[in-house]
């Protein structure tokens, strides 16, 4: 499947790819090296169909994060099992790379590098699934972020099957892509996902930011947006969050 994983953080800003034979096989002081510098927030970046690590746009997520908190941010790379032309190829492999994902995070649970509770999976296209199939396998997953979670296949499907608001504490989505695949081709998911259904709507009380992603088709392009990566989207998310469950 040709996983990898890299690793960015405040005290290391460089990307570097983890090691993975010192993480299953030795890799207890590998991890708690690592582990003593974390401050227990994790988030983990999942590119979507023919993507890979390198789009620029993970690159300014991973930036923005560590501008917005002190965190351990983690992209994973599954770009040989999302290649196209085969989509569907590409659905079946992600069940397969979220069993490996979650794998490896429970291995830096259990060594403390971070913790399930802190969590944050966010993930583009087929990503947003697959990151729902992570949480899964996982317990108490803090928050996931799903940005244009793909629609061909997972639309009108069982919630097993695609991103659904029991699969974290708290569950956001960004729509830019919704109309109905056919007759219209719209490729996002339609059908509420997340905690909050009005996320990116003007309407909602959501303010205009400088530039960020939208999907077209499967892939991510810059593009003014109105859904910002910033302490303010995601404290306004939560207080809305919390006053509809009020």
């Amino acid at each position: 499947m040709g996983l990898h994983f890299y690793h960015r953080s405040r005290n290391h800003p460089n990307r570097t790819e983890v090691n993975l034979e010192e993480i299953y096989s030795s890799g207890d002081d590998y991890v708690r090296r690592w582990a003593a510098e974390s401050r227990g927030g994790c988030a983990v970046i999942f590119h979507g169909f023919a993507s890979s690590s390198s789009a620029s746009w993970i690159a300014d997520l991973e930036q923005a994060l560590l501008k917005l908190d002190d965190l351990d941010v983690f992209t994973v790379d599954w770009s040989q099992g999302a290649a196209g032309p085969n989509y569907f190829q590409a659905v079946a492999n992600t069940r397969v790379v979220a069993t490996l994902v979650a794998r490896f995070l429970r291995k830096l649970v259990e060594r403390k590098w971070c913790s399930s509770s802190n969590l944050h999976l966010i993930g583009q296209s087929l990503g947003a699934h697959l990151a729902s199939y992570v949480a899964t396998n996982l317990t108490n997953v803090a928050e996931i972020t799903g940005l244009d979670p793909a629609q061909p296949w997972f639309e009108n499907n069982a919630v097993e099957t695609h991103l659904d608001p029991s699969d974290a504490q708290f569950v956001q989505v960004v729509h830019t892509n919704v109309l109905p695949f056919w007759p219209s081709f719209g490729l996002g998911i339609s059908k509420p996902t997340e905690t909050l259904q009005n996320i990116g709507d003007k309407t909602a009380g959501w303010t205009p930011a400088n530039r960020w992603v939208f999907s077209r088709g499967f892939f991510p392009h810059e593009a003014p947006s109105i859904f910002p990566p910033t302490t303010a989207f995601r404290s306004a998310g939560k207080k809305a969050a919390t006053t509809k469950g009020s």
